[in-house]
């Protein structure tokens, strides 16, 4: 990249996850991640004559930097402000969008694949945010890698916000219900395109984590019958949750809806749409 006198990167980070948990009992803790093109980390680069990050809401972690220029071998060019629409602990993926920010400014060309490992590096778990469509990789998030490439699931719009307190996600954190028999019928509806199981299965997969792990009192199940959404996900580490809705529903159900989600206390309500596509 030639550093001219300013230059705006920008990475869309998510809003918790379709499906998160352990491929059998043993097996490594994987993740298909819910992209969320409203909220996301901005990364602006003006020249300088030496090269340092301005991070005010903390989204790197502890000495990141110097590690990045020992991976990449090559100094930081320019003033570098970071900042971000999502708060840490939330489950959006504010470290990760921050780090592949980072190193997309300092290494262009580097893949996906390989700004991934660095994350992975740095923080010792990872979003798939690098990739074009992060929903389409079975995510092993513990060790930085896709273990396969999925069909996309189906058109929806998903309404949400954060309820309770973050959660900060915790590399060596195993604690996560067996999800292996959600992954057969998962592609199996994301190639029919059939956005009703697609919905079942992720309250199905948050239902799991919500027994295991908590809270107790999460209303988003409650809220998801009550207003008549298809499902409803979360983040299975942080305080997203989301409502799965068809692109069809009307805007008064969508209002409804939001104002039904600050009634209960969840803050920061978006709504976004995801769209069917390929590629990986």
């Amino acid at each position: 990249m030639r550093l001219t006198r300013s230059t705006r990167l920008r990475v869309a980070g998510h809003f918790g996850e379709f499906l998160q948990g352990r491929i059998g009992s043993t097996g490594p803790v994987a993740l298909v991640s819910v992209p969320c093109p409203v909220l996301g980390v901005t990364l602006d680069v003006r020249a300088a004559p030496t090269g340092h990050v301005h991070d005010p809401q903390r989204l790197l972690p502890a000495g990141a930097l110097a590690q990045i220029q020992r991976m990449l071998r090559r100094p930081l060019r320019g003033a570098v402000r970071l900042g971000a629409s999502m708060v840490a602990g939330a489950g959006c993926g504010a470290s990760t969008a921050a780090l592949t920010a980072l190193i997309r400014h300092m290494a262009p060309a580097l893949p996906a694949s390989q700004i991934m490992r660095l994350c992975w590096k740095i923080e010792g778990a990872s979003d798939p945010l690098a990739h074009t469509y992060p929903d389409c990789h079975l995510w092993a998030s513990r060790q930085g890698e896709s273990l396969g490439v999925l069909p996309a699931p189906p058109p929806m719009r998903l309404i949400g916000g954060l309820w309770g307190a973050p959660e900060p996600t915790r590399p060596q954190d195993q604690h996560f219900a067996d999800i292996s028999d959600l992954l057969p019928a998962w592609r199996a509806a994301c190639l029919r395109g059939d956005l009703a199981q697609v919905a079942a299965l992720a309250a199905q997969s948050a239902a799991r984590t919500t027994a295991l792990r908590g809270p107790a009192a999460d209303p988003t199940s409650g809220l998801a019958c009550e207003v008549g959404a298809l499902g409803y996900l979360r983040a299975h580490t942080g305080s997203a949750r989301a409502l799965v809705l068809p692109l069809s529903a009307s805007r008064q159900q969508c209002d409804t809806i939001r104002d039904r989600l600050r009634a209960a206390g969840y803050g920061r309500v978006v709504e976004f749409t995801l769209g069917q596509r390929r590629g990986s």
